[in-house]
């Protein structure tokens, strides 16, 4: 696999870690952030392929965060693969998701598998 810098915003410190565990092996960079502002703050100052993103946060939630890093446009950030990883509904969500910015989704509880799935369609 090749060299991959991810951001996982996520505000649940299990489910941050467990995501982790999930994505930790070979060259696969991982940064973490607590919440929409931190995930922000993470964009302007690195390039990422891929975020990784929760919908639901305190400060800043996911969409929020989404259209505020497409408009950065700093490192990539227009343009970078953004997953929505949510328990919310994507039947009757998925069109507001997406004019957010978020490129594809996650529904939680997820496995490895479906989590490595959604990302090797974009790297």
């Amino acid at each position: 696999m090749p060299n991959i810098n991810m951001l996982v915003v996520e505000d649940d410190l299990v489910n941050r870690q467990i995501i982790y565990e999930f994505l930790t092996f070979g060259e696969v960079h991982i940064d973490l952030a607590a919440d929409g502002l931190e995930a922000v703050e993470r964009v302007k100052n690195k390039a990422y392929d891929i975020i990784i993103m929760d919908l639901m946060m305190p400060n800043l939630d996911g969409l929020a965060a989404t259209r505020a890093i497409r408009a950065l446009d700093v490192n990539g950030s227009a343009e970078v693969p953004v997953i929505a990883a949510t328990a919310r509904d994507p039947i009757t969500e998925l069109e507001h998701w997406k004019a957010a910015g978020i490129t594809d989704y996650v529904h939680k509880p997820f496995s490895e598998d479906e989590l490595w799935n959604v990302i090797n369609t974009y790297v």
